[in-house]
C-alpha cells in the first residue's frame, strides 16, 4: 500500500559525511517532490557502513568506497583535489605543483578519521611526505578560512572553481581525485521515493558533469 502511495508520502533516510556537494541536488529534488520527507545523518565511514548494512539508512553519499558484500554503488561525481595556498606564498603565482615540493610547509588538515583526511593521507603517502599539520578541523569552510589567513596550505576540493577566493594549484603528482558515490544495500528494500532519488542523483550529476559546475 505504501508503494502504491507513490512519492506523495515517501521518506528517505540518507547518511553522508559531507553535505555541501548535495545541497543543490536536494533542493531540486524537493522542488519536484515537495511531499517527500528526508532524514539525513552525518556520519563517519565506519558509521555509514554499519548503517547501510543494517538497513537503518536507505543509502549513503560517500567519497570513499564501502567494500562490503551486497553493497552496490554508482559513481556520481569525480572531483579534482587542489593545493590551496595563501596570498604571498612562494608558489602563489604558479599553476601547478608536485605535492612533494610542500614537504616542509605547514599544513591545515581535517581531524584524524575524517573521510577526506583518510583520502588525503593516501595522497601524502604516495608523494612520499609526512605533512606538518599545524591545525586540524572538521569543517571545509574552516580550512578555507585558515588558508586565507595565512596559517598554512591545504588540500581542498574544487571550492567553486575559477571564482574561488583561494589560490588553487593543480597537483601534478600524485593524481589527487575524489570519487563521490551513492551506495545502497541490495539485500534491503528501497522505497519508490528512495529509488527515485537515487536515479535523480545519477541524472543530476551527469548533467553537472556535462555543463560544468
Amino acid at each position: 500500500m505504501s508503494e502504491l502511495a507513490g512519492l506523495e508520502q515517501g521518506s528517505i533516510h540518507l547518511a553522508t559525511s559531507t553535505l555541501d556537494r548535495l545541497t543543490d541536488a536536494l533542493g531540486e529534488f524537493l522542488a519536484l517532490y515537495p511531499e517527500v520527507s528526508f532524514r539525513i545523518t552525518q556520519a563517519s565511514m565506519e558509521e555509514m557502513t554499519q548503517l547501510v548494512e543494517a538497513g537503518e539508512v536507505d543509502m549513503c553519499f560517500t567519497a570513499l568506497p564501502i567494500n562490503r558484500p551486497d553493497i552496490s554503488a554508482v559513481s556520481l561525481l569525480k572531483e579534482e583535489v587542489y593545493l590551496a595556498v595563501p596570498h604571498g606564498h612562494r608558489f602563489a603565482g604558479r599553476k601547478s605543483v608536485r605535492l612533494s615540493e610542500l614537504a616542509e610547509d605547514p599544513f591545515i588538515g581535517y581531524k584524524e578519521g575524517f573521510p577526506f583526511q583518510k583520502m588525503n593521507d593516501l595522497f601524502f603517502r604516495e608523494a612520499g611526505i609526512t605533512p606538518n599539520f599545524v591545525c586540524r578541523v572538521d569543517e571545509p569552510a574552516a580550512i578555507a578560512s585558515l588558508v586565507r589567513a595565512g596559517l598554512g596550505v591545504a588540500l581542498v576540493g574544487n571550492c567553486g572553481g575559477p571564482g574561488s577566493p583561494l589560490n588553487l594549484l593543480r597537483i601534478e603528482f600524485p593524481v589527487c581525485q575524489r570519487n563521490f558515490q551513492i551506495a545502497w544495500n541490495e539485500k534491503r528494500y528501497l522505497s519508490l521515493a528512495a529509488r527515485k532519488f537515487r536515479d535523480f542523483l545519477i541524472g543530476y550529476f551527469a548533467e553537472v558533469g556535462e555543463t560544468g559546475e
